[in-house]
Protein backbone atom coordinates (compact mmCIF):
# COMPACT_ATOMS: atom_id res chain seq x y z
CA UNK A 1 0.00 0.00 0.00
CA UNK A 2 2.94 2.34 0.76
CA UNK A 3 3.58 2.16 -3.25
CA UNK A 4 0.24 3.83 -4.18
CA UNK A 5 -0.24 0.49 -6.50
CA UNK A 6 -3.19 -1.10 -4.68
CA UNK A 7 -5.08 0.73 -1.93
CA UNK A 8 -8.05 -0.11 0.34
CA UNK A 9 -11.78 0.28 0.07
CA UNK A 10 -14.79 0.04 2.15
CA UNK A 11 -13.01 0.34 5.66
CA UNK A 12 -10.97 -1.87 7.21
CA UNK A 13 -9.52 -5.14 6.24
CA UNK A 14 -13.00 -4.87 3.83
CA UNK A 15 -11.29 -5.22 -0.21
CA UNK A 16 -8.00 -3.87 -1.63
CA UNK A 17 -8.15 -2.38 -5.77
CA UNK A 18 -4.97 -2.25 -7.67
CA UNK A 19 -5.29 1.52 -8.82
CA UNK A 20 -4.34 0.68 -12.30
CA UNK A 21 -5.92 -2.46 -14.03
CA UNK A 22 -2.83 -3.40 -16.14
CA UNK A 23 -0.62 -3.35 -12.61
CA UNK A 24 -3.78 -5.76 -11.63
CA UNK A 25 -3.29 -7.97 -14.84
CA UNK A 26 0.48 -8.03 -14.75
CA UNK A 27 0.40 -9.37 -11.18
CA UNK A 28 -2.30 -12.04 -12.22
CA UNK A 29 -0.25 -13.31 -15.38
CA UNK A 30 2.74 -13.52 -13.31
CA UNK A 31 1.36 -16.18 -10.81
CA UNK A 32 1.27 -19.77 -12.01
CA UNK A 33 -1.82 -21.57 -13.22
CA UNK A 34 -1.60 -23.62 -10.14
CA UNK A 35 -1.44 -20.84 -7.76
CA UNK A 36 -3.98 -18.92 -10.12
CA UNK A 37 -6.35 -22.16 -9.35
CA UNK A 38 -5.84 -22.12 -5.76
CA UNK A 39 -6.53 -18.43 -5.32
CA UNK A 40 -9.55 -18.70 -7.39
CA UNK A 41 -10.57 -22.22 -5.28
CA UNK A 42 -10.08 -20.27 -2.19
CA UNK A 43 -11.77 -16.96 -3.03
CA UNK A 44 -14.68 -19.23 -4.75
CA UNK A 45 -14.91 -21.38 -1.01
CA UNK A 46 -15.06 -17.80 1.07
CA UNK A 47 -17.89 -16.38 -1.02
CA UNK A 48 -20.05 -19.75 -0.23
CA UNK A 49 -19.15 -18.81 3.15
CA UNK A 50 -19.84 -15.49 3.50
CA UNK A 51 -22.79 -15.49 1.28
CA UNK A 52 -25.40 -17.19 3.44
CA UNK A 53 -28.82 -18.62 1.15
CA UNK A 54 -28.22 -16.05 -1.83
CA UNK A 55 -24.96 -16.12 -2.98
CA UNK A 56 -23.74 -14.84 -6.08
CA UNK A 57 -23.68 -17.87 -8.69
CA UNK A 58 -22.26 -16.19 -11.56
CA UNK A 59 -19.07 -15.19 -9.46
CA UNK A 60 -19.21 -18.55 -7.73
CA UNK A 61 -19.27 -20.41 -11.27
CA UNK A 62 -16.83 -18.25 -12.59
CA UNK A 63 -14.05 -18.73 -9.49
CA UNK A 64 -14.24 -22.39 -9.34
CA UNK A 65 -14.20 -23.11 -13.35
CA UNK A 66 -11.03 -20.36 -13.33
CA UNK A 67 -10.18 -22.43 -10.12
CA UNK A 68 -10.09 -25.97 -12.68
CA UNK A 69 -13.11 -27.07 -10.30
CA UNK A 70 -15.62 -28.16 -13.19
CA UNK A 71 -17.71 -30.34 -10.70
CA UNK A 72 -18.18 -27.85 -8.29
CA UNK A 73 -19.02 -24.79 -10.62
CA UNK A 74 -21.48 -27.82 -12.80
CA UNK A 75 -23.54 -28.45 -9.41
CA UNK A 76 -24.67 -24.68 -9.54
CA UNK A 77 -28.02 -23.93 -10.93
CA UNK A 78 -28.87 -22.56 -14.64
CA UNK A 79 -26.96 -19.47 -15.95
CA UNK A 80 -24.08 -19.49 -13.73
CA UNK A 81 -22.52 -22.24 -15.13
CA UNK A 82 -22.68 -21.23 -18.67
CA UNK A 83 -21.38 -17.78 -17.72
CA UNK A 84 -18.49 -19.31 -16.26
CA UNK A 85 -17.76 -21.24 -19.48
CA UNK A 86 -17.59 -17.94 -21.87
CA UNK A 87 -15.17 -16.78 -18.60
CA UNK A 88 -12.92 -19.75 -18.57
CA UNK A 89 -12.98 -20.62 -22.01
CA UNK A 90 -13.64 -17.85 -24.69
CA UNK A 91 -12.61 -19.97 -27.64
CA UNK A 92 -15.10 -22.81 -27.03
CA UNK A 93 -18.10 -20.32 -27.12
CA UNK A 94 -16.74 -18.59 -30.13
CA UNK A 95 -18.73 -19.08 -32.87
CA UNK A 96 -17.86 -21.32 -35.86
CA UNK A 97 -17.30 -19.65 -39.27
CA UNK A 98 -18.46 -21.03 -42.31
CA UNK A 99 -15.69 -21.32 -45.11
CA UNK A 100 -17.65 -19.50 -48.79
Amino acid sequence: MRSGLIYGRGGAGSSYEFKHALVRDAAYQSLLKRERQRFHGMIAKAVLREAGDNPPLELLARHFAEGGQFDEAARLPGRSVRSASVVSHPQANASPRVAP
